[in-house]
């Protein structure tokens, strides 16, 4: 037995379901991003992958050293987030505002920083 899975995105059907146009292109996803603090946007035309962008991100570029490692840490929240969104808005039919993804992860973030939560450790 075969189970067909559809690789076209659910929300809103108009493209393939890839790790970049899930948690990069996406219009939901996007609008989550650019409401964070980062006001973050990817830019469309890039020809970077999702994971040289994150390698990028987690090596304080194009950012200082400093505030990199703050940085990388509200992006791996925000990015676990945005997939946990993604399988309630398939599996439970949850439907969520992009500003409250964006505050689940400003807020996690801050939770697993201040609670001891370190990058390093892992």
């Amino acid at each position: 037995m075969q189970i067909l899975i559809d690789r076209i995105c659910g929300r809103y059907g108009v493209a393939e379901e890839t790790i970049e146009n899930m948690l990069l292109f996406c219009f939901f996803f996007r609008a989550a991003w650019f409401a964070s603090e980062m006001a973050f946007v990817y830019p469309r035309k890039s020809s970077i992958s999702f994971s040289r962008w994150l390698l990028s991100v987690s090596n304080g570029q194009p950012v200082s050293p400093t505030y990199g490692k703050q940085i990388f840490s509200f992006v791996v929240f925000m990015c676990w987030t945005l997939w946990k969104t993604r399988n309630d808005f398939y599996f439970e039919q949850a439907e969520i505002s992009p500003r409250a993804v964006t505050m689940k992860s400003e807020r996690a973030c801050m939770e697993g920083i201040l609670g001891g939560c370190s990058i390093a450790a892992y």
